[in-house]
């Protein structure tokens, strides 16, 4: 491969990244890495190690927030923090080269592998089959939601594709520059161009009104003492007092930690709230509903993220339990109870999410395909520092976009932002540090 082709390869890397960075400004950019990958595609038989390096510095980008996640982590242990990221990014690399390999100059069907590998299964290896979902090239552009006016429809894998096929179709056009090619092209942009004339409805329900986030988090989180349950109540209880219109507190994922102990203090405000809970030597990531100083409701987290509740056979030693969880800090249990709707005073309803549980989820697990989703998230890990900061917004645009493809309301609450989203991708903000 020549050094121009070289050059173009790494610069499609570079721009798939810088369009999830600086997804508010650069978003546009993922429509332009798949053209300079398939014209080098095009014009060289990409091999094992053209896929390797390109997989590494595109998983590197992108990952740069969870790696600076990871590291801090380790706390004193930093060198061993960078080390065990570094090593999951060679070894995705690894598998995404694989996918280059003898390639008879066909790149759209090795990008459409590396999108849907590093989407639904490149952590295979952490015991879960699952993938990195904050990497799909469709995510970006939820920041102009006409453009996906075909998800609902045709479904993400096909839209994909079509996202692909008219990247390709600008390749075929440099090549050849006839008529033809320029029909082909036309022809492919046109969905994506069609959906800048559908004006979308954004209606606010009247009922979000009666929500107040409230992004609070309990000091000396690990002591599970019932004096420090009350007092986090009280305190957050006299905020939501502060709003008059306000029946319904929503805190964030893992803000109090509850004990058997705990004696809930009455109040006719709702209060719904991510807990960390023990119970039968178990700790479980739960949702609870707490009204009148009564457990109305606790429904427990099904799913366990990578690190930060849970590690992998193949990491589960000493060192680094030590490392991510210290001494005294409990795994979190993986639930397997059925997923039940909340209704809250006034015939409102809510099916609960936990953070991990909504991203990983290709589909909804639930059977109330007409009731909102309510997720609550701890983001807090990401706000800690710059580097990571976007991972935040990310989040949030992945959320967009699983309530235009499940045609679902999302009611989204985490420590960087609270919102509202309805089918059509439409956001009402509740709350949002970054403004």
């Amino acid at each position: 491969m020549k050094v121009h082709d070289w050059f173009l390869l790494i610069f499609s890397a570079f721009l798939y990244a810088a369009a999830f960075l600086w997804s508010n400004y650069c978003w546009f950019l993922v429509f332009i890495f798949p053209i300079l990958f398939l014209h080098v595609a095009a014009h060289n038989r990409l091999t094992f190690w053209h896929g390797f390096v390109w997989s590494f510095i595109t998983l590197f980008l992108h990952m740069i927030g969870g790696i600076c996640v990871v590291v801090h982590m380790a706390h004193n242990s930093w060198a061993a923090g960078c080390a065990l990221a570094l090593s999951v990014i060679i070894v995705q690399a690894l598998c995404g080269g694989m996918l280059f390999f003898d390639n008879i100059r066909t790149g759209i069907v090795t990008l459409l592998l590396f999108i849907f590998w590093v989407d639904r299964w490149c952590l295979w290896m952490f015991d879960v089959i699952e993938g990195y979902p904050l990497m799909h090239p469709l995510i970006v552009l939820i920041h102009k939601t006409q453009l996906l006016w075909l998800l609902p429809i045709i479904g993400k894998n096909v839209l994909t594709l079509l996202f692909l096929v008219s990247a390709a179709s600008v390749v075929v056009f440099m090549q050849y520059k006839n008529a033809h090619s320029l029909l082909l092209c036309v022809i492919s942009f046109l969905p994506w161009v069609a959906g800048l004339w559908f004006e979308n409805e954004h209606e606010k329900p009247v009922w979000l009104q009666l929500i107040k986030p409230v992004p609070y988090m309990m000091i000396n989180y690990n002591e599970y003492s019932e004096v420090g349950m009350r007092v986090a109540l009280q305190d957050i209880f006299t905020f939501l007092d502060q709003a008059d219109d306000c029946s319904i507190g929503i805190v964030p994922e893992s803000s109090l930690q509850m004990c058997d102990e705990t004696i809930f203090m009455k109040h006719n405000k709702h209060l719904l709230c991510g807990v960390s809970r023990i119970c039968d030597n178990k700790c479980y990531n739960s949702l609870v509903w707490l009204h009148q100083g009564n457990i109305m409701h606790c429904y427990d987290k099904q799913h366990a993220m990578l690190l930060s509740e849970r590690l992998p056979s193949c990491l589960n030693n000493t060192f680094l339990r030590t490392i991510y969880f210290g001494k005294n800090c409990y795994l979190i249990a993986k639930s397997s109870k059925k997923r039940e709707k909340i209704t809250l005073g006034g015939g409102l309803e809510f099916v609960p999410y936990i953070c991990s549980e909504l991203f990983f989820s290709e589909y909804p697990d639930d059977d109330y395909a007409n009731i909102p989703i309510l997720v609550i998230v701890n983001d807090s890990v990401f706000l800690q520092h710059r580097c990571s900061q976007y991972v935040c917004k990310l989040l949030q645009l992945l959320a967009q976009f699983k309530a235009m493809q499940w045609q679902r309301e999302i009611v989204y609450v985490s420590y960087a932002n609270s919102f509202y989203v309805n089918q059509n991708g439409g956001v009402f903000y509740l709350f949002n540090s970054f403004t």
